[in-house]
């Protein structure tokens, strides 16, 4: 029986990905792009329901409950690639959160009512798009 771990050695998050892409040699960029699309999109989907747009989470909190971790420890090496890849990771999606933000509190702060009819004129999906964008790019860059 052919049993799928986590690769820790290669996690930005859990290793759950990783170990999928592993398993099933795919490249884990393509993967973890995939899986955050699917989480973005079923949010933005009108009315699918919070369960719906929450299964990718879900799904990814019960693999990693369920996933065995590999036996034996990651090396020095390995542990300092793998905090380089992580803090890649989320320096690009603070970075893509924080800039996605700034303009939404710009016109908070300043102009309340051109951020009222922001939010109700054009879709949410498109004021996500930046942070998307570097949310993307931080897991090419981190791979």
């Amino acid at each position: 029986m052919i049993t799928i771990q986590k690769n820790l050695q290669d996690a930005l998050l859990a290793g759950v990905l990783a170990g999928l892409a592993h398993h099933w040699q795919v490249s884990r960029s393509l993967l973890r792009i995939l899986f955050f699309l699917a989480f973005v999109l079923l949010n933005f989907m009108p009315f699918m329901g919070l369960w719906a747009s929450m299964a990718p989470v879900l799904l990814y909190v019960l693999l990693w409950l369920a996933m065995p971790e590999p036996s034996g420890e990651l090396t020095e090496k390995e542990q300092e690639e793998k905090a380089a890849r992580t803090k890649t990771f989320y320096n690009y999606t603070m970075l893509g959160v924080v800039l996605n933000l700034a303009p939404f509190l710009f016109l908070a702060l300043f102009n309340p009512d051109q951020l009222f009819i922001l939010l109700l004129s054009v879709p949410a999906l498109f004021l996500l798009l930046p942070a998307t964008l570097f949310i993307i790019t931080g897991i090419i860059k981190a791979s």
